[in-house]
């Protein structure tokens, strides 16, 4: 068989038998790779002490029918500071689950290789209360990299320009919304047709009412009908209102590097941090069709 050199994104280990381990790993070429660690348990192995969790590290591996073999690997940034705390440890793993979901059946953007492990870097520079902000940066950009970009400039309902946000010229603010399931805001006319639009058989608008925004600001947990809950509390919301200073906040975070977010983390931004949050995490359960069990965990303690 022949040997393959990488550089790879440790995403996932898996104990095999009493000593060696499984390691899941996204390569720089955009492909999976699940590779044996022999030995990779053993108290003081070379091996595994250079693939922690979330290290970018350089890999020569034995190719195999189901599973490759790793024979020499180094360590090229280790990313400790993703393991300092249970909080840091919990959102670093939340892209490391996507991440491997979307490389799972097919090769995925090779480009995702550099964004994650740039993402690994900034989560570590970041302390606990900046997050959320940096995770909700991070999941937009890593769904919109693999082809799930929101529509945050261009109404989905009928093509109009929102780019001078919700103000009717008279210093006036209008209703907005976000449409999950179309991909995108919706502009106020499309909003007020969703919230009217129901003949005398019941027919129901695809722009449908949105919900009330404790939606939003209560991690989706939505306390009246499920039919509005969130995907993760039970069934989808289609709609959630929004205001346009979140739509700048929301192409900032999909636009600009990490180094340029890292200022607004640390600071007093917070408070924008949690709309943003559960709006990416509503956007990955839609799009991606992938409910992420280490972003519920990490919203239980965050």
């Amino acid at each position: 068989m022949p040997t393959e050199q990488a550089e790879v994104l440790v995403l996932k280990k898996t104990k095999l038998g009493e000593t060696d381990l499984i390691v899941t790993c996204f390569a720089d070429s955009g492909t999976q790779v699940r590779a044996v660690v022999k030995g990779g348990r053993k108290p003081g192995a070379k091996l595994g002490a250079h693939l922690e969790l979330f290290s970018h590290s350089r890999v020569l591996l034995y190719k195999g029918s189901r599973l490759d073999t790793v024979t020499e690997a180094e360590v090229v940034e280790a990313h400790r500071d993703c393991l300092q705390d249970p909080e840091h440890t919990a959102a670093a793993s939340v892209l490391a689950e996507l991440l491997e979901f979307l490389s799972r059946d097919a090769d995925a953007d090779p480009r995702l290789f550099h964004l994650t492990d740039a993402a690994f870097h900034a989560l570590g520079q970041t302390e606990i209360p900046g997050l959320k902000l940096l995770l909700a940066a991070s999941l937009l950009k890593q769904a919109s990299q693999s082809g799930f970009m929101p529509s945050l400039r261009t109404c989905v309902g009928c093509g109009s320009d929102v780019a001078d946000g919700s103000d009717d010229g008279n210093g006036n603010i209008q209703a907005m919304g976000f449409d999950f399931e179309q991909g995108g805001v919706l502009c106020h006319e499309c909003m007020r047709y969703g919230e009217e639009a129901h003949d005398d058989q019941g027919y129901e608008s695809p722009v449908r009412a949105p919900r009330s925004a404790s939606a939003v600001r209560n991690n989706g947990r939505h306390t009246g009908s499920s039919r509005g809950a969130h995907r993760w509390g039970s069934q989808p919301i289609p709609v959630i209102p929004i205001v346009s200073v979140t739509l700048d906040w929301l192409e900032t975070m999909i636009r600009s590097k990490y180094v340029d977010l890292l200022p607004f983390a640390n600071s007093d931004y917070q408070a924008i941090a949690e709309p943003c949050l559960n709006i990416s995490r509503e956007w990955v359960a839609t799009h991606i069709t992938r409910r992420l069990r280490s972003l519920d965990f990490f919203c239980s303690i965050s």
